[in-house]
């Protein structure tokens, strides 16, 4: 009688842990949960998106050339000419002529000449033109790469002197656009006075379309306006 007693006092004792244990699994596990409210995590922001910043990463520059107050640009200092602000043709196709031909490489790399001549450019009626445009620009009129590198090993500049007239702008009666071109001798001389030797000259023949109605796009941070002359694109007449 007193084995049975035992056996179940001990059975009870058993049972009860059994039932203890069961009773902390449960609470540690509503803890558990209680941690991650969102049983996908969804509702946890993550540190980095898979698909990058909303925000667009920023200029390290600081700045666009040409597109603003704080342009890197200052024409005179460059040794390049200054576009003219005019809403006259007869006043401003010279000086779109000439400013491709005007530089010193003691000032500037080919890329900052070039980007500098693009903020005279006015977009043409389709995307694909103004890039075509810009490309006649950089691979035609601008002086060649290979050009460049030897006048810049001189240090030196290239000159443009007319010869001649300006020819007569041709256009349609409503002015939507006017072309025309010159004949130049441009010098090409080494920044060392003294050399006469490495220089050389060219003669170059460049025509410039040019728009001066209010469908002109004015370059940003700049006092231009619609309406005042713009380069449409520049070409090689030689």
């Amino acid at each position: 009688m007193a084995e049975r007693s035992r056996t179940l006092v001990f059975g009870s004792i058993v049972g009860a842990v059994v039932i203890l244990v069961a009773i902390v699994a449960i609470i540690v596990a509503s803890l558990n949960r209680g941690a991650d409210p969102s049983p996908t995590g969804w509702g946890t922001p993550t540190a980095t998106s898979p698909f990058g910043s909303a925000q667009p990463t920023p200029d390290p520059s600081g700045t666009t050339p040409g597109t603003g107050p704080s342009s890197p640009f200052d024409p005179e200092a460059e040794g390049w000419v200054v576009e003219p602000i005019t809403a006259d043709p007869e006043k401003y196709v010279l000086a779109a002529l000439e400013a491709v031909l005007t530089f010193d490489t003691r000032n500037t790399s080919r890329e900052e000449f070039l980007a500098y001549l693009n903020t005279w450019m006015t977009p043409a009626l389709s995307e694909q033109t103004t890039e075509d445009n810009k490309r006649v620009l950089a691979n035609q009129v601008l002086l060649s790469e290979g050009e460049w590198a030897t006048l810049t090993e001189l240090q030196g500049t290239s000159t443009p002197e007319l010869v001649g007239e300006v020819s007569p702008l041709i256009g349609p009666d409503d002015g939507s656009y006017k072309t025309t071109d010159a004949t130049f001798e441009v010098s090409l001389r080494p920044g060392d006075r003294a050399d006469e030797t490495s220089g050389w000259a060219q003669t170059r023949t460049i025509g410039v379309m040019v728009q001066c109605t209010d469908e002109s796009v004015p370059a940003p941070g700049t006092e231009q306006k619609p309406g005042d002359c713009k380069v449409v694109r520049w070409s090689v007449n030689d």
